[in-house]
Parts: structure tokens; sequence; C-alpha cells
């Protein structure tokens, strides 16, 4: 995971010197906002990360370890850089386009080496494939399925629905459902409203989803069952219906309780959080999470995470972050450019991940790439061709009487 964002953030601050260079030779402005809703946004990003300077310093002051704050520090810093970063490298619609389909086809490369990686896991017999590529399907799959139905060039449709396959087989064959449930959720937002032909499309996606659903349970599943069936019986031995979620969710919902259980019974952390650093105590959640612990600072959900970490302020300042996002989504798709499509289905499901399964420096690149994109693609639309043309052949507003040419 550390290498993944490390890796992430290595290349949009390479990509962000390259255009800054670049752009220094040719003499041309770089560090121009386009829009006032833009301007918004990066307030509310430079007010998160006030939020996260005050948990280090709270951290800082009551002496957590060093090596977890900065850790902290760090993941919670990436969302305002990436969504910077990647601001200025995504000008226009041509880079747009590069970007996107930069991202899917290197993802795409990483899940076939993966794929090849799982052969060798069947053969000898381990437990599962534990692999980052999976681990990251759900969030990109919305990326993946916008390629797929509407780049321009026929060849990147068609790489985008082999990824899209890749996906499928990868996260069938490791085990790793909700990663598996998030690409459900995101085909069925880009399917849903959308054409006959595209819903086609998704027909043959669930077939595929099928076959290869079935040629594991067939001839894999036997040979590596292991994690599957000893959470199903931790839950047939719970004595709780709370300890049956607990068993099936691993560690995750364990870790939940524990956050919102500790910020009640310490109501000063409320507002600003436990600080940078802060550590864990499972044993108060119960013996039969101790064993699957990683440690006793991981959070798995990245919202809770945050929460736990940064306070409740930080925690709406996320909300406002996100919300802003969606709602400039949701204008974009109702002005007909499927872009607010893709920006709105990378909010939901990055919200619906980081409230259970995801680290919260895993979408951080995305929500940037959907920040640029709403710029561009809101940008190009403002500048209707009608606006450049002579005022006699302009046409009126719809909503106008057209004027009778006889009269």
């Amino acid at each position: 995971m550390i290498l993944w964002s490390l890796g992430e953030f290595g290349v949009m601050l390479a990509a962000f010197l390259a255009v800054l260079v670049s752009n220094a030779i040719d003499g041309r402005e770089f560090f121009a906002i386009r829009k006032k809703q833009d301007q918004r946004l990066l307030a509310l990003a430079g007010l998160w990360l006030l939020a996260v300077a005050a948990g280090a310093a709270i951290g800082l002051f009551r002496g957590h370890d060093p090596n977890y704050l900065l850790g902290d520090a760090y993941r919670f810093s990436l969302l305002p850089a990436a969504l910077a970063l990647v601001y200025f490298v995504v000008r226009d619609r041509s880079s747009l386009d590069h970007c996107l389909r930069s991202f899917v086809i290197v993802y795409g490369v990483l899940l076939v080496l993966d794929v090849v990686r799982f052969g060798g896991v069947v053969l000898q017999e381990q437990d599962r494939l534990t692999t980052e590529t999976a681990h990251q399907a759900g969030i990109i799959a919305p990326l993946v399925i916008f390629m797929m139905l509407y780049d321009s060039r026929r060849l990147f449709r068609f790489a985008g629905f082999l990824v899209l396959l890749e996906m499928f087989a990868l996260l069938v064959f490791a085990q790793m459902f909700t990663p598996l449930l998030a690409l459900v959720l995101a085909l069925a937002i880009f399917l849903i409203p959308t054409r006959r032909a595209i819903l086609l499309a998704g027909l043959v996606l669930a077939v595929a989803a099928v076959i290869v659903s079935t040629f594991y349970l067939r001839d894999i599943s036997s040979r590596i069952p292991a994690h599957l069936r000893d959470k199903v019986e931790s839950a047939q031995n719970a004595d709780s219906p709370m300890d049956t979620i607990t068993a099936l969710s691993g560690t995750r919902m364990g870790e939940i309780l524990y956050v919102l259980g500790d910020m009640l019974e310490h109501p000063t952390e409320i507002p600003f959080g436990s600080g940078h650093g802060s550590m864990l105590s499972p044993e108060e959640i119960g013996p039969q999470l101790v064993i699957d612990w990683r440690n006793k600072h991981y959070i798995h959900a990245g919202l809770f995470d945050a929460l736990y970490r940064n306070g409740l302020v930080g925690f709406f300042l996320l909300a406002a972050l996100f919300g802003h996002l969606f709602l400039r989504g949701r204008s974009l798709y109702r002005q007909g450019d499927p872009f607010g499509l893709l920006a709105m289905a990378i909010v939901i499901i990055t919200v619906l991940l980081l409230s259970f399964d995801m680290p919260f420096e895993s979408p951080v690149a995305l929500l940037g790439l959907a920040f640029a994109g709403l710029s561009v693609r809101e940008f190009a639309s403002a500048k209707p061709a009608a606006a450049t043309a002579p005022p006699a052949l302009r046409k009126p507003p719809h909503f106008l009487p057209q004027r009778s040419v006889h009269a």
C-alpha cells in the first residue's frame, strides 16, 4: 500500500514538473485558475490541509509515535496535493484524454501481471492472492467503464472492455468481493441511464462474469477456501448479530466501532480528533479481533480514519469537498457531457469504499482526475460556437418565440 501511494504521488509530481518546465520554456502561463468554482474547491482543499496540520500538531503535543505521526500526515496531505497537481497537469481535453487512457492502460498491464501471479498461487496451493491491484479495482472501475463506453477511438474502447474482463477475473480469483461489488455498482451507474446498445454491452459483461465465476467455483474454490471458510465458521459460532457482522467483516467493523466509541468517551477529541499517530486498543472490541489485527494503528476505513485523527471539523470539510465534486458532475451530466457521470461515479464509489474497506490515500489520484476533468469540460462548454458567430446568425434562446421570416 505504501509503495503504491508513493508510486502514484511520484508519477503525479513528475508529470507536474514536466508540464511546468514545458510551459516555462514556451513562456505560457501555468498557474492560472480556470473557473471560480475551481477556486472554491481548492479553498476547501486548503482548509482540509489546515485540519491535517492541526491533527499533526495534536499528535506531536501528545507525544505520539513519530513514525506513525509522519505517516498519517503524509497520507492525509495527499488529497490536496493530488487535486492541485493533476489540476495543473490536465489543461485541456487532449491532456485529459491522455491522462485517462494512461491510468487505464497502466492498470491493465498490472492486472495481466497479477493474473499470471495468480497461476503460481494456485499451483503452490496458497490460501489466496493478496494484491494491491485487486484492492484498487473498485475505485478505478468507473474510469475503465468510461473509457470502454465513451472514448473517441475504437481501439481504446476495446482496450477498456478487455481491462474490465481482466478485473472481473482477478477479483473472482482473488476472492476480493468488496471491490467486485464496487465494480458491479459502477457498471450499474453507467449502464442504467444509457441506451439499449450499452445495456447489451453490460449483458455481455455479465455473461462473461458468470462464466468466469462458474469456472472459479468448479475448478479453484476447492483448493482456496480457507479464509472464507474460517469467516463463515466464526460467524456461525457468534453469540450475537453484531459478533456475526464482525466475524464476516474481519477487523473492519471492530475498527469502526472502536473509533465511534472512543470519540464518544472523549468528547474533547470530537472537534479536531485524537491527533496523528494515535493508537487503537483492539482488546476492547473483542478477543476474536485481536488475532486478525494488523497492528494498533491501521484503520481500513479511510473516512473513519480521517474522522478519528482529524475530528469532526476535518470530516465535514471532506463531506463538503465530495459534495462539491458530485454536484458539479451532476450539473455537467445534465448538460449532456458523460464526464459528469464519471465524476459522480468516482465520488459515489469513493465514499462507499472509504466507509468500510479502502485506506484514505487510495482514491486521491482519481479524485484529482475528476476535479481536473470537470474543470476542463466545463471551461470548454462555457464557450459555445454560437458566441463567436455574427449577431444576425445567433439563435435566440429556446424559450423565446422564433420570429417569422415574413414578419
